[in-house]
């Protein structure tokens, strides 16, 4: 494992490496199959975009000059301090199990702490076993005491499903 550590290399990430960071993604997708079927073009979308809108918390773990993990992360102010929310945190499926995760998020949250004074990271994680025990590892709790819940709706279902309430509401007027 000291052999391992020396060779690994924590650094902010520059847009230059989006590709190969894509590539990662994509990659770890394919192995996992979580009903999410990811590309390297669609990820490069999206982890440009964490990239744009918070670059200073977007990280990645290099081994002997080798890409194979990131963490990206979207700051946002509340009402009571700046919370981390979203964020992708991957490691290559060859280098998983080795701490890279834990180094990336040390990092990560360290500088949060201390550019940002971030108090909470809200991460929305699948429900399988990896990646629950881990985070729980790190000391997180599920949030179901705070009377949220995570939706998803289809865009175009919900505009039209607005479309027909509109409509009733018209219906309904005399």
């Amino acid at each position: 494992m000291t052999d391992f550590v020396e060779g690994l290399k924590i650094r902010k990430v520059r847009k230059r490496d989006l590709l190969e960071l894509s590539r990662v993604y994509a990659q770890i997708y394919r192995k996992h199959d979580v009903g999410e079927r990811w590309s390297a073009p669609a990820a490069q979308k999206m982890l440009g975009w964490y990239l744009k809108s918070t670059p200073d918390l977007a990280y990645l773990a290099e081994y002997k000059g080798k890409i194979v993990g990131g963490f990206f992360v979207v700051l946002k102010p509340y009402w009571d301090g700046n919370h981390l929310i979203e964020g992708e945190i991957f490691v290559h499926p060859g280098y998983q199990k080795r701490g890279i995760g834990s180094m990336l998020m040390e990092r990560v949250l360290a500088r949060s702490i201390k550019k940002h004074n971030a108090i909470v990271w809200e991460p929305f994680v699948f429900s399988w076993d990896y990646p629950l025990k881990w985070y729980r590892s790190l000391g997180f709790k599920k949030a179901g005491n705070r009377g949220l819940i995570s939706i998803v709706g289809n865009t175009r279902k919900v505009l039209k499903g607005l479309e027909v309430a509109d409509n009733d509401r018209n219906l309904a007027s005399p």
